[in-house]
């Protein structure tokens, strides 16, 4: 889940849907920032006491971003970003958080009863000597691999991973606004031959960053995205290279209730016994394909009001097909198995001597606990014979007791059907 996660952030970022008359930022239609300045925001309502629409996107040249259309925000008259005692007339200040990619302006639309005006935001470039660089390339079926072009290479900076757990999916936006308070987004795009350099501000030595690139292969679904990068920059950085596999086939299928009709937006898990995971969401029909390496799998497919679906798969250089049918809660007669609820705490997140993961269900039954690198590499196995509650200490050591290193970690924790997945970061 973790990919999605970011993605959704960054497509959440790149397409927010903010949208009236008269629309100016720090007075004018167009105006030149810096990365980290406040945008002072002012637009006239069609109607007193209404709510508009706003979002925040790129133009970039052969992408097109007008089809994504993840998050819709909304500004109303008189609410918490309104500062303006007038009715009828939004004033208020964002953060200029995200550095569009060079020579890319930031296009703030509003929209209210279908009137919709927009603003430029152009951003001086960033003066530093912290820099980010390397190559996005795919594999291809000539023994060679093949540049990705244009890719959007996204920067969060200032982030732990630990801070994606404050972020609420389902908040407004005045929650996405508060978590970008002290962290930045820097995007740039890459050159033909796949290669990218992307300044980022010097101001915080040692500053965590997670990179990852966004291309059309995240969404064409041909290839096997690459996992992020995650460290500590301090200086130029080289090398951070990132490469779309071919998968070995594809998971596909439609996700249904009990009456046939299609469940958008479900998400599906996938594990295999040795290595990591793979993940996937339903579309607007309730279709997915999710592409594979070999190996057997369990799949884990969870929507709302619907009991968990589990099943097992083998890819086998084949793709597979599937039509799965949830039952709903409300409408099932049998007892439902209690999902067991995780709490994963280290002090501080991300952790550096040891963290304490606690299980706390009310079933009582086995409970194992396995982890995972960004490799899909089975890391450590932790079990408990019997009981509703369990209390493991991870002191970052592999099952021979070598000292793994620094970076991102997931906790696979499953008693009986139920599966939860909680991510953690060791930073020595």
């Amino acid at each position: 889940m973790k990919r999605i996660a970011l993605l959704f952030i960054l497509v959440f970022t790149t397409l927010m849907l903010f949208s009236a008359h008269n629309l100016t930022i720090n007075g004018a239609e167009s105006t030149t920032v810096s990365l980290g300045d406040d945008l002072e925001i002012y637009f006239e309502y069609e109607s007193v006491g209404n709510s508009a629409t706003i979002s925040l996107m790129i133009d970039i040249p052969l992408i097109d971003t007008s089809d994504f259309d993840f998050f819709q925000g909304q500004l109303i008259d008189g609410g918490p970003l309104d500062t303006t005692p007038v009715d009828g007339v939004f004033q208020g200040s964002i953060t200029a958080f995200w550095q569009p990619p060079t020579g890319i302006p930031l296009l703030i639309t509003v929209t209210d009863e279908d009137i919709s005006a927009q603003a430029t935001v152009t951003f001086i470039e960033l003066n530093s000597t912290f820099s980010i660089s390397g190559n996005i390339s795919q594999e291809s079926n000539y023994g060679f691999n093949l540049p990705v072009f244009p890719a959007l290479v996204n920067i969060l900076y200032n982030l732990d991973m630990g801070d994606m757990d404050e972020i609420d999916f389902e908040g407004g936006i005045e929650e996405w606004l508060a978590f970008f308070e002290e962290r930045f987004i820097i995007s740039e795009v890459n050159n033909l031959m796949g290669n990218y350099t992307a300044t980022i501000p010097d101001s915080i030595a040692n500053v965590s960053c997670l990179v990852m690139p966004m291309s059309l292969l995240d969404f064409e679904e041909t290839h096997t995205p690459p996992d992020p990068f995650f460290g500590e920059i301090n200086g130029a950085v080289s090398n951070i290279d990132f490469l779309y596999t071919l998968p070995d086939g594809y998971f596909n299928g439609t996700v249904m209730n009990e009456e046939g009709q299609a469940l958008p937006w479900v998400a599906i898990e996938l594990y295999t016994q040795e290595e990591d995971f793979a993940y996937g969401y339903t579309d607007e029909t309730g279709a997915f394909s999710i592409p594979l390496n070999n190996g057997n799998y369990t799949y884990m497919i969870m929507a709302w009001d619907y009991e968990p679906y589990y099943g097992d798969i083998t890819m086998n250089n084949q793709d597979i097909y599937l039509d799965i049918y949830l039952v709903a809660v409300a409408n099932h007669d049998q007892e439902i198995n209690p999902v067991p609820t995780i709490s994963v705490s280290n002090y501080p997140n991300p952790f550096h001597e040891s963290v304490k993961i606690e299980v706390s269900s009310s079933l009582n039954s086995p409970i194992s606990v396995k982890i995972y690198n960004l490799k899909g590499q089975l890391v450590k196995t932790f079990t408990e014979n019997f009981g509703s509650n369990a209390n493991f200490v991870w002191q970052g050591k592999d099952s021979n007791n070598n000292q793994v290193a620094n970076g991102i970690y997931y906790l696979r924790v499953k008693q009986g059907n139920n599966i939860i997945s909680k991510k953690v970061v060791l930073m020595k």
